[in-house]
């Protein structure tokens, strides 16, 4: 319905108009300050999971490196254990 043609409201219908209006001004300023703390909290957890990740994978990576390292070690040993009485033909 077009405003323009609404009969003019009485004083006191105003102020009550005014007022709900202000509560849900309110409501909706409360909201979007819960909303937007939520999603300030939803970054900082994402970004501490991604630190996390990070740091995981880089200690894989070491973990990795460290078997690989003793595979290598163990595969071409520099020295024979000598057992007493038994030699090496080579």
């Amino acid at each position: 319905m077009d405003r323009h043609l609404e009969p003019p409201q009485a004083h006191d219908q105003l102020l009550l108009s005014n007022n709900q209006l202000k509560t849900r001004v309110n409501e909706l300023e409360l909201i979007n300050m819960m909303r937007t703390e939520s999603e300030a909290r939803l970054q900082k957890e994402l970004d501490t999971t991604r630190k996390n990740e990070e740091d995981l994978k880089r200690r894989i990576d070491q973990l990795e490196q460290q078997v690989n390292d003793r595979n290598t070690h163990d595969a071409h040993p520099s020295k024979r254990t000598r057992l007493s009485g038994t030699t090496y033909e080579t």
